[in-house]
């Protein structure tokens, strides 16, 4: 009688446990959730950034290959009104400004740099108006962009495993070219961390997190989240999560540091998107931009954590 009392509280115990364990997995995987999927206004939609300033989302447009200079390129504008979010055409290629395959970007105040094949596009943001095409010597796929709290400019080119670093203000003076070839290859995403103001890096052909001093180029912290393909990175601001765009699988990661120093990386989306690349995070309504190149598409996920 009392092993068979002895069992049943037992199982009673166990099926309990297995209820919470389950209920915690549901909640961590819905603390990021998939909104919405916007379809007009992108053709190769590549690089998203998020403008505080004037509250709204930039996506970068190629328009055609990524090495390609056909001068076809255009900027795309989200922004939200009531429950909406409306895309319209806030910068196309010109005469006046050249565009060809536009990737990562970055916003400082009233200024949108733009990461462009083997140069830096520099517009004024007010007056919608080109300031200058900045050289980048050596750059053959330039990629992702970063300002930093000191102004300084960092920009991942791909294909020559280089991050390029530019002081302000940024023309006519010395560019710095550091290789990260010993940590990783193919340099992609870019990340100013916001605490700390380390550079953090993802890689399309290697499977590690890079975290590198600014200042002096010195690794911090390479950490193998054991897929490779990374597209985009950004972190969440009210936590220590990072996320990361898996371009080659179609996949979201939330990447978060754990008790052992090391990291637990997990999945964010069931549902597969279509070739994800330099994602954004806007900190007002927290929401992950997801710019689907094949698609031609931009996904939006809700951060709820």
């Amino acid at each position: 009688m009392i092993s068979r009392l002895y069992l049943l509280m037992t199982i009673v115990l166990f099926s309990a446990l297995i209820i919470v364990f389950s209920q915690s997995i549901s909640a961590e995987e819905q603390s990021v959730f998939f909104i919405k999927r916007i379809y007009s206004g992108f053709r190769n939609p590549e690089g998203s950034v998020y403008d505080p300033v004037r509250d709204c989302y930039y996506i970068s447009n190629m328009n055609g290959g990524p090495s390609q200079k056909d001068n076809s390129a255009f900027i795309s504008r989200i922004k939200q009104k009531k429950k909406n979010f409306n895309v319209d055409i806030f910068l196309e290629s010109s005469e006046k400004i050249e565009l060809h395959a536009p990737k990562g970007m970055a916003v400082k105040k009233d200024f949108l740099f733009i990461a462009d094949i083997d140069s830096v596009v520099l517009i004024n943001i007010e007056k919608r108006k080109f300031i200058s095409r900045i050289k980048i010597n050596g750059a053959r796929f330039l990629n992702d962009i970063v300002i930093d709290a000191e102004n300084n400019m960092f920009v991942s080119d791909t294909a020559t495993d280089m991050i390029f670093k530019l002081a302000y203000p940024y023309t006519n003076v010395k560019q710095n070219a550091l290789s990260v070839s010993k940590y990783l290859k193919a340099p992609n995403g870019l990340m100013i961390h916001p605490e700390t103001d380390n550079l953090w890096i993802v890689s399309f052909k290697s499977p590690f997190l890079v975290e590198l001093n600014p200042k002096n180029g010195k690794l911090i912290s390479r950490k193998n989240i054991k897929t490779s393909g990374h597209d985009g990175i950004c972190r969440g601001f009210d936590s220590d999560d990072i996320f990361v765009s898996i371009h080659s699988k179609g996949y979201l990661l939330k990447i978060s540091p754990s008790s052992s120093s090391d990291f637990l990386v997990k999945l964010v989306n069931k549902k597969k998107l279509e070739k994800p690349a330099d994602i954004s995070y806007d900190p007002i309504r927290n929401i992950i931009v997801v710019p689907e190149m094949s698609e031609g598409s931009v996904s939006l996920f809700r951060v709820t954590e």
